[in-house]
């Protein structure tokens, strides 16, 4: 088990009873992804980054691009991230960031590490469904998850600028179309998803 020990600005991993360190110095770490070799990706909040931490050596994978722009189309760690709050791997190994601030879902390819905007359009707003991932509003995205189809899952929470409008938008193969939304637009324990 990892844990984020968001203001002590480490990760923490639990394994036959003993806790240890394997990630620290960092600025609110929230979301974290471990892939099937070990290596785990850690979003670091405020410091707009998503960190790798390989073989107890940390690096930074996302972020930390001055811009113009948001780097789409370019390396990674000369892309802009506006404080992440997720990160997630589809079954090829890509990495899934929600960029949360820029309103946006980044892919990282996990071959040529080139960063690109799989759903949002950098608006923060509600609206697109059926149509093209790119073209649809996203706010707050705070959480993601991808299904045993390889469909993205992911929370839409921001929409409603006091408490958050408690949806959930599927992605069909991981860059379609945001073909549902789960959820009535108010945050209460009564919405069912699949």
């Amino acid at each position: 088990i990892y844990v984020t020990d968001q203001y002590a600005g480490s990760v923490r991993k639990i394994s036959g009873g003993i806790i240890t360190t394997v990630a620290s110095g960092l600025n609110e770490p929230h979301g974290l992804a471990v892939s099937g070799s070990g290596t785990i990706f850690i979003v670091n909040w405020l410091g707009n980054t998503v960190e790798k931490v390989t073989g107890g050596v940390r690096t930074t994978f996302a972020g930390g691009g001055a811009g113009p722009g948001i780097g789409d189309g370019g390396v990674a760690t000369s892309a802009v991230l506006d404080h992440p709050e997720d990160v997630t791997l589809d079954g090829a190994g890509n990495v899934y960031i929600s960029d949360t601030s820029s309103c946006r879902v980044r892919k990282v390819d996990h071959l040529t590490n080139i960063i690109t905007t799989v759903a949002g359009t950098g608006s923060c707003s509600f609206g697109g469904d059926g149509g093209l991932a790119t073209s649809a509003g996203l706010y707050g995205t705070i959480g993601m998850a991808f299904d045993s189809s390889g469909d993205l899952y992911i929370t839409n929470a921001g929409n409603d600028a006091a408490i958050g409008n408690g949806r959930i938008r599927q992605i069909g193969g991981a860059g379609g179309a945001p073909t549902d939304s789960y959820g009535d637009g108010v945050p209460d324990v009564s919405d069912n998803c699949p």
